[in-house]
């Protein structure tokens, strides 16, 4: 079974001449790629030190999932191992990604992530983007209830990521490290990133695109890596998570969503959703909404179920 890592390199030479180290001592590991967006002089002599690696030369900055597939397509394998250049994996790491991927099914799988080499300051599970989070976000900038509530819902799933001692489901993973079967029925012609996305989004794009597919994301908690804390080189990166958060939002919810996430009103001013909450009891038959057909931009359906021990549970 062959496993690739996938480096990107945007001015963090002085980073991957460490890493590269590191994930050579990991037994399950084959060719370590070097994408290089920055032209480097110390990257091309990486290739001279050890014949697992070898460095792609792209000439210019061509976007971080664009240089991720065209190494993948240079160099394909069974598994992808993308990982970004300021992290520092524990030892044993990728095996432990590795068994957790094949125990799960996964076709994407994650570590848990620490901010400083002593592990004192743990990340929280990966953000990721939604519609409903980002209304979330929104309210609670306005109701101090609201925010209550969702630091609230915040903390217990950074609790259940972090206390969690088995494999789990994710639906967001941190694209600072991902393990990524080379599933060639779903990513075609060695496509794994969609290279509309220069840099940022992706690793949020390729995680929602696959539990959409009703593929398996996982984090695996024995896997430990630390991830550096803002090492980004370049100046612009506010520009580019902006643009990538517009594409985003763009690709999954139409391009008239507006700055907030939300549809635009004519006016263009944000408009927020209405929300109704129907209390269904105890269905036999699929129950039905009435709908106002004067909405536009579609409607979100979410669901739930009372718990077990909930006084008024349908048994």
């Amino acid at each position: 079974m062959q496993i690739n890592a996938i480096v990107v390199n945007y001015f963090t030479a002085d980073f991957i001449l460490l890493l590269v180290d590191i994930l050579l001592r990991e037994p399950e590991m084959g060719l370590v790629v070097i994408a290089d967006n920055s032209g480097e002089d110390a990257i091309v002599t990486l290739a001279k030190k050890d014949n697992r690696i070898k460095v792609m030369r792209f000439g210019k900055n061509i976007g971080f999932g664009a240089a991720v597939n065209r190494a993948a397509q240079a160099y394909p394998a069974d598994w992808f191992l993308v990982i970004n250049p300021d992290t520092v994996p524990d030892a044993g790491f990728l095996q432990q990604l590795l068994q957790g991927a094949l125990q799960t099914n996964a076709l994407i799988a994650g570590p848990r992530f620490f901010w400083d080499d002593n592990k004192l300051f743990k990340l929280p599970p990966a953000l990721g983007h939604s519609w409903s989070i980002q209304y979330n976000m929104a309210i609670a900038k306005q109701s101090a209830v609201d925010a209550t509530l969702l630091d609230a819902q915040w903390t217990i799933r950074h609790e259940r990521f972090w206390k969690t001692e088995t494999p789990f489901t994710e639906s967001f993973l941190s694209g600072a490290c991902l393990l990524i079967k080379n599933d060639t029925s779903y990513f075609q012609g060695g496509n794994l990133f969609d290279p509309r996305f220069f840099m940022y989004y992706e690793d949020t794009d390729i995680c929602i695109n696959a539990v959409l597919a009703g593929k398996t994301v996982v984090c695996i908690p024995d896997a430990h890596v630390v991830h550096y804390w803002n090492q980004s080189p370049t100046e612009h990166k506010a520009t580019y998570m902006g643009e990538a958060h517009q594409q985003y939002m763009e690709k999954y919810y139409g391009t008239d969503i507006g700055s907030t996430g939300f549809h635009q009103t004519d006016s263009g001013r944000s408009q927020v959703p209405s929300i109704v909450i129907t209390d269904c009891g105890c269905v036999t038959t699929s129950p039905t909404f009435a709908v106002d057909p004067s909405i536009g931009g579609g409607i979100n359906l979410r669901t739930g179920l009372k718990p077990p021990n909930d006084p008024i549970y349908c048994g």
